[in-house]
This record gives C-alpha cells, sequence and structure tokens, in this order.
C-alpha cells in the first residue's frame, strides 16, 4: 500500500524588487507549477519571506564564488550590514546557497574555488596582491559569520531551490545551519 502526502505551499510568497528579473527561473517555473504566486515588492532584508510572517526571510545565492565576493570581497560591508539589521529587528536571515555537490557547510571545505586556479594561472606582475583564500578558510568565516551575525547557511541544487524556499518558509526545515551530522 502506498502512502501520499499532499504537502501544501504558501499561496503567496513575496520577493524583493532587488532580485534581478530572470535571473532566477528555476524558482520562478518551480513556484508556478505548485500554485505559488511570487508577489514582488521591497523587502527589508533577503530575496523571499511570507505575507503574514516576515520573521524569517530568505537570501539566496548564486553559489560560494557569490558567498566568497559577499565574504571576502568588497561586498563584505553591505552583507554584514544586513546581516545585523536583520538580527537587530529579530528577523531570521536564511542564507540558501545554490552550489551542486555542497549539502552542508563541512562541504565547503573541499569546494575547488576556482579563483585560486585563476590566481595560480596568472602572470605573477598581473596578479592581485593578496592570493585567494581556501574552501576551509571560507568555511570557517562562515561559521564565524553564523555565530556573530546569526545567519544561517543551507545549501541546495539550483533545481530544488524553489521546494526549499516554501519548506523554510513554512517551518518545514529546522532553523539551524546544515552539518553533516543532520542538523
Amino acid at each position: 500500500m502506498s502512502c501520499r502526502f499532499n504537502i501544501s505551499y504558501p499561496s503567496t510568497i513575496l520577493e524583493d524588487t532587488r532580485q534581478q528579473v530572470g535571473k532566477h527561473r528555476n524558482i520562478h517555473s518551480w513556484m508556478n507549477r505548485h500554485g505559488v504566486t511570487l508577489t514582488r515588492t521591497k523587502l527589508y532584508c533577503g530575496d523571499y519571506t511570507l505575507p503574514a510572517n516576515q520573521s524569517i526571510c530568505i537570501d539566496t545565492k548564486y553559489g560560494l564564488q557569490e558567498v566568497y565576493g559577499d565574504l571576502i570581497g568588497k561586498d563584505h560591508a553591505r552583507f554584514v550590514r544586513e546581516l545585523d539589521n536583520a538580527k537587530d529587528c529579530g528577523i531570521t536571515l536564511v542564507i540558501l546557497v545554490e552550489e551542486r555537490g555542497i549539502r552542508c557547510i563541512e562541504d565547503v571545505a573541499a569546494w575547488l574555488n576556482p579563483r585560486i586556479a585563476q590566481y595560480h594561472h596568472t602572470p605573477k606582475l598581473m596578479r592581485p596582491a593578496k592570493p585567494p583564500i581556501s574552501s576551509e578558510q571560507l568555511m570557517k568565516v562562515m561559521r564565524t559569520v553564523a555565530e556573530k551575525h546569526g545567519c544561517i547557511w543551507k545549501f541546495c541544487k539550483k533545481s530544488e531551490t524553489g521546494k526549499r524556499i516554501c519548506d523554510i518558509l513554512q517551518g518545514r526545515e529546522p532553523l539551524e545551519t546544515q552539518r553533516s551530522d543532520g542538523g
């Protein structure tokens, strides 16, 4: 005998107007197939939230390259400011990273950072003064940022993003950073 569960999804999710139109077709397509309306509006923080309960917001990242830029690059101050603003307002900010092969924060240490190969293939006179940090260092920075600024790191394949947004916003996933031990 087979059991089927009908999982209900919210009828509407708010999407920040700063999200680039057309960039997240995977999310829009999934939401459309499951009867979820995306309403574009300016959000206080993050990219997605529920209209009736904005205490949880999701900030989507198009891979660890974008995370690297937010944490190590020129966007660091802006990114940390957004994390602190969310925390100060009692908002749980979940950072959902689309990266194939990464299922938990420990997997970040094994990520092949393309910036490292690019650095070593760049002529010495044209290299940045400082080499890119290792993937293990990036994982440690991500953990530190979560502890200091109260964000939660989650990871998924691009094809799973829409479902994961709904599951997180509806409380079907624990609000803690994904770890290899299941937490």
